[in-house]
């Protein structure tokens, strides 16, 4: 499914690129303040792609440590409106959000197994922007504001009290956590 998604996508943008049109490598850093029901964090994440005239594309990466720490891989889609020095946007992330193991996930178990099986889950973003463009340094920063989602799950592997220790027998609980955030986000691009 992540697979057809992301060549659905490519083939969108190939099918609108003509070898005439120049295509420009485009990447952005930016920094986001995640604000949801039970917490607020700090968010960083970098995407690098391709510009045709107003869109962008590309593949991003991030640390999210809101909830449980994940570093989401997305492909990121942009649309700029307008050629002024001020330039609103739209933007959509969609892709996996990947377990990060930490101290707040139970610990390995006697023999080194572990006590827990992470499992990478959906990731999703989108929202408005403005970016800003000073042409005479050729510097283009940005903020946004957008509505993103993710998902963590975990099975935490409890020992059967009946197994030996040459014969583990693991029994998982499985927990599920979802994660609905407003997000702040600012940063820059890099030509």
């Amino acid at each position: 499914m992540k697979t057809t998604i992301f060549m659905l996508m490519l083939s969108i943008i190939s099918l609108n690129i003509t070898a005439q049109q120049k295509i420009k490598f485009s990447s952005n850093v930016n920094i986001a303040w995640l604000n949801g029901s039970s917490q607020n964090e700090i968010a960083i994440q970098t995407i690098n792609g391709i510009k045709y005239k107003q869109w962008k594309a590309g593949i991003g990466v991030g640390i999210d440590n809101y909830g449980y720490t994940t570093a989401p891989l997305f492909i990121d889609v942009r649309k700029n409106f307008g050629n002024k020095r001020i330039q609103p946007y739209a933007y959509v992330d969609i892709g996996v959000s990947v377990p990060l193991r930490t101290k707040q996930l139970p610990e390995k178990w006697v023999g080194s197994s572990d006590a827990s099986k992470l499992h990478t889950s959906f990731y999703q973003d989108a929202g408005i922007g403005l970016c800003f463009i000073n042409r005479k340094h050729k510097q283009r920063f940005f903020i946004s504001a957008g509505y993103s989602y993710k998902r963590f799950a975990y099975d935490e592997l409890n020992r059967n009290p009946l197994s030996s220790y040459w014969n583990p027998i693991d029994i998982p609980i499985t927990y599920k956590f979802n994660y609905y955030r407003l997000n702040m986000r600012m940063g820059f691009y890099i030509k």
